[in-house]
């Protein structure tokens, strides 16, 4: 960014620092949210997939369990699979693009500098560096997008995982044997 022959002033100096601090917030902000999805979407498919075989654990409980209520049950889990998964994946495009938006911040910013560093006629001011082409914008949509999709599939996973279990102890306990006990 700076020639090593170069004398630096207050404003290479706060340049240097922001483009730093911009880089550094990025890098542990991915990491840690990215971290936080992973694990997240690793609970609700270890919550869906490790239930399927845990019915054939409960057959002890019920001598007659009903097939429909085990049916639902397993197909519930496994939509709560499908959307755990497509869930991540949501997650992971949005990370991507949400990585490759705040690059394009940070070029702005040293493309803003280079320019005051030549003796450009624009101002080295915020407004400056918050100047962004309107593909920033779309990016920014498409993010929100891929954000909102991964929410709605990872609360649909939840809720496919509580119906399934409520749906699997009927299974086994039947509403009418509860009564009559």
């Amino acid at each position: 960014m700076i020639g090593k022959n170069e004398n630096l002033t207050d404003v290479d100096y706060y340049a240097i620092s922001r483009v730093d601090t911009v880089q550094n917030w990025r890098m542990d902000i991915l990491s840690h949210t990215h971290t936080i999805a992973n694990d997240s979407f690793k609970s609700l498919i270890l919550l869906n997939g490790g239930t399927i075989p845990a019915l054939a654990t409960l057959k002890s409980l019920s001598p007659t369990p009903e097939i429909h209520g085990l049916f639902l049950a397993i197909v519930l889990f496994m939509f709560g699979l499908f959307f755990a998964l497509f869930a991540q994946f949501s997650m992971h495009i949005s990370l991507r693009k949400k990585g490759r938006h705040l690059e394009s911040v940070t070029n702005d910013f040293i493309d803003a500098y280079r320019a005051h560093r030549k003796g450009s006629n624009e101002s080295f001011d915020a407004q400056t560096f918050e100047k962004r082409p309107d593909t920033a914008s779309l990016d920014e949509a498409k993010e929100r997008k891929w954000d909102q999709r991964a929410i709605i599939c990872a609360s649909m996973s939840l809720l496919s995982f509580i119906i399934g279990a409520f749906s699997a102890m009927y299974a086994f306990y039947p509403i009418a044997t509860l009564l009559k006990g």
